[in-house]
Formats: C-alpha cells, structure tokens, sequence
C-alpha cells in the first residue's frame, strides 16, 4: 500500500514539475470557454430581419428582451454582469500569459514548495481584478442606458459620448 502511494505521488510529481504545460493549457482552455460563449452570446443577439424597437436585448443565450422602458431587473444586470466578465476573461486572459508564467518560473527556481498553487493565486488575483473591472463597467452600462446615452440594443446614442468613449483610453496612455 505504501509502494502504491509512493508510485502515485511520484507520478503526481512528474506531472507537477510540467507546470509550464498545465497553465497554458489551463490559461487556453479557460480563454477558449470565454470566447466560445461570447461567440454563442453574439449569435444568439443577431436576430436578423426582425424589428426591436422599443426592446432591450439581454445578453443571456437565451433570446431574452425587455421593453426598453422598464428598469433593469436584477437577473437582467446579473446576464450583463456575466457577459462582462467573461468578456474580460477571453481578452484578457492572453495577454497575461507571460507574466503568469514567469511568476511560475520564479516559484519554481526558489525554494518555495508549491509554485503551482502560488501561480493560482496569482492568476486568480489578476482575473479577480478583471471581475471588479466587470462589476464597474456593468454599472456604467446600467447608468448610460439609464441616462439615454446607450440604446437598447447597446449601441451608443451619441456622436459626442462614443467619440470621448473612443478617444479617453488613447489620450491617457501617453500622460502620466
């Protein structure tokens, strides 16, 4: 019995020590997920060749609308909470990559003991920030729709808020 568990946590080991593999192919399974489902999101929000005026789409995979009256209900910010988040997982995700990697090539090198499980933290730390991220953004949603500057259908109701929308990002990179 003893022999069995040592096989078994020296095998556990081997796979371990290939850190490197299991997080990309953690990072790029759940990169993959999120794109999938925004692919499924965006499809099912084409409703070709049908009118939608006076509904507000809700990004459920469900073909879920609203009259574009009618405040948000709480399930109906949950769909946009989740849509956000994975929105952020699936761009996001890729380009963290590198540094996640590294940090796991740190861990590895010094003489800490579970530098796979340290590399989950860290990762998850950084997808967290990404969640909070979602959580503002799905406020500021709410807000201009709110405030008739986002139409139902989510796209902008104003030449001037989409130009400052489009332009805010570029013009703050360069000032510090």
């Amino acid at each position: 019995m003893v022999k069995h568990f040592l096989m078994n946590a020296s095998a556990l080991e081997a796979i371990l020590r290939r850190d490197r593999a299991i997080i990309i192919v953690a990072l790029g399974v759940l990169t993959a997920l999120a794109w999938f489902d925004l692919v499924w999101l965006a499809n099912d929000m084409a409703m070709d060749g049908m009118e939608m005026i006076g509904y507000r789409m809700i990004p459920a995979g469900q073909v879920l609308m609203m009259p574009a009256s009618s405040p948000w209900q709480p399930i109906e910010f949950a769909f946009v909470f989740a849509m956000w988040v994975v929105m952020m997982i699936g761009m996001m995700t890729p380009s963290a990559a590198p540094i996640i990697l590294i940090h796991a090539r740190v861990g590895r090198q010094s003489a800490e003991s579970r530098p796979l499980s340290s590399t989950g933290w860290f990762a998850g730390g950084y997808l967290l920030a990404w969640v909070a991220f979602s959580a503002v953004a799905t406020l500021a949603q709410w807000a201009l729709e709110r405030a008739a500057l986002l139409t139902p259908m989510m796209a902008s109701a104003s030449k001037i808020v989409g130009g400052i929308l489009l332009i805010s990002p570029g013009s703050t990179n360069g000032h510090r």
